[in-house]
């Protein structure tokens, strides 16, 4: 581990990741346990930390998921979460999702159950656990979206038990992010965005399986993705495609853009009518400089990340004292930038541990680094 300033006035601890190649996921554990963070990367391998010493617990290498080298693109593990309250970890590779125990005591882990999740032709692209102020009303609980456009939810029951499926087809191509909205005894709603600019929110019930679902009924509300910004010369930001998507305790669903802007969407449920979603947030980070990561620190602040390795954090309903010309008209509101640093490498994924300080962030980059940092809120 080394600690070291970084930009206006924050503090880098980089931990010794041996990684080799892009990190695409770090994912903590939730509170109430030990603070463990997991981290995927393109080389095919999961590392588990000590989120507090930011010292290496486990090494899951390539093989225990299956051979090959780790230069092939097939090995690459794109996303993990934690289940079990940091016993168990889902790891996502392709078209598989697997269930890996940490309790094996001959010190590598093995794989309590590996299933092809319905459909083996549609690769796994986005998976996050149920976050431990849902999980009381649905342990084991998963969303996962695909390369094809289909999101669905997987609920897993006692050992040895095979995972429930419920699958929708909300989007035309691939899903680059999932969250849940909400979960109550009867069912989750999900949010998910899409590379076809779209953004859904859709409902999915508990206690039963059920085949993919193509039926515009069931895939939710889907909209496209809001072009509210305009650049610093007055011009539309293109293409509102989306990168990521991170939703906060609250249920509001924050998305990154490829062209430098976040977009907050909000949904307005009530009991018996379908949801209504609309963008309520809405600024630029930099312009056309594509956001990599979001992730929420407490329901009314966000973190970003972008790919020349800006790291910042934003406040949302912020009152200045000001009357806001935007909201007056009804426009979505703007963040207000709190405090950034400056990363060496495109930083690729963000975690933000209940357990943690609102102003730190654990990244993962390009190059297979992985680092805590903390920020003053005024440097």
């Amino acid at each position: 581990m080394q600690a070291e300033p970084g930009g206006e006035g924050a503090v880098s601890q980089w931990l010794p990741s041996g990684h080799k190649r892009a990190v695409h996921c770090v994912a903590p554990s939730e509170a109430g346990g030990p603070a463990l963070l997991a981290s995927a990367a393109e080389d095919g391998t999961v590392r588990v930390w000590d989120a507090e010493r930011l010292k290496p617990v486990r090494v899951l290498q390539k093989g225990w998921l299956s051979g090959g080298e780790a230069s092939a693109p097939a090995a690459a593990v794109l996303d993990v979460a934690w289940a079990g309250g940091g016993n168990e970890l889902f790891v996502t590779r392709g078209d598989t999702l697997s269930v890996v125990d940490l309790r094996d005591p001959v010190g590598r882990a093995i794989i309590r159950e590996a299933a092809t999740v319905y459909n083996a032709a549609s690769d796994l692209e986005a998976l996050l656990a149920c976050p431990a102020h849902h999980n009381a009303q649905a342990p084991g609980l998963l969303a996962f979206g695909t390369e094809e456009g289909q999101v669905g939810t997987l609920a897993f029951g006692g050992a040895g038990a095979a995972p429930r499926a419920a699958v929708r087809k909300p989007h035309a191509n691939l899903v680059v992010g999932v969250g849940f909205h909400s979960v109550t005894p009867g069912g989750a709603r999900v949010w998910s965005a899409a590379m076809d600019a779209t953004v859904s929110l859709a409902t999915f019930p508990h206690g039963e399986a059920s085949e993919l679902s193509e039926r515009p009924e069931d895939a939710g509300v889907v909209s496209p993705l809001a072009q509210v910004n305009l650049g610093a010369k007055g011009k539309l930001l293109n293409p509102p495609l989306p990168t990521c998507l991170s939703t906060s305790a609250g249920g509001d669903a924050a998305i990154g853009l490829m062209n430098g802007t976040v977009a907050v969407y909000s949904a307005l449920v009530e009991p018996g009518q379908a949801p209504e979603i609309e963008a309520t947030a809405s600024w630029v980070c930099l312009e056309d400089v594509p956001i990599e990561a979001v992730s929420w620190s407490t329901p009314c602040t966000l973190w970003t990340a972008d790919r020349a390795g800006r790291v910042s954090l934003w406040a949302l309903g912020v009152d200045d004292g000001e009357e806001d010309d935007d909201a007056a008209g009804g426009e979505p509101e703007r963040g207000s930038l709190l405090t950034a640093l400056q990363c060496p490498a495109s930083v690729t994924a963000l975690a933000t541990p209940s357990w943690l300080s609102p102003v730190s962030v654990f990244t993962g980059d390009r190059d297979g680094n992985i680092g805590l940092h903390t920020l003053p809120l005024f440097a």
